[in-house]
């Protein structure tokens, strides 16, 4: 599923629209864009349980960047969005 693309610039916005498709079933991916916002919500929604897809992902730094937030979000508790 994916998150409203209106919250592109508001990470607070993007973790509240992922977790709550993350509760409506247990096999829910969900959506967020590769954003400076999604970046930060990457990492807060995966170390709340969900399972990510990183859209519109262009270039290397991009991709090398989410694979970060998606360590960083498995290891330890992010900081608040």
């Amino acid at each position: 599923m994916q998150t409203n693309p209106a919250y592109y610039r508001n990470p607070a916005a993007l973790v509240e629209h992922a977790c709550h498709f993350n509760g409506l079933a247990p096999n829910v991916q969900v959506k967020i864009p590769v954003t400076a916002a999604g970046f930060v919500a990457f990492e807060e929604v995966i170390y709340r349980g969900a399972t990510i897809n990183a859209t519109v992902r262009f270039t290397v730094p991009q991709a090398i960047t989410v694979a970060e937030a998606v360590e960083r979000g498995l290891t330890i508790k992010p900081s608040p969005p």
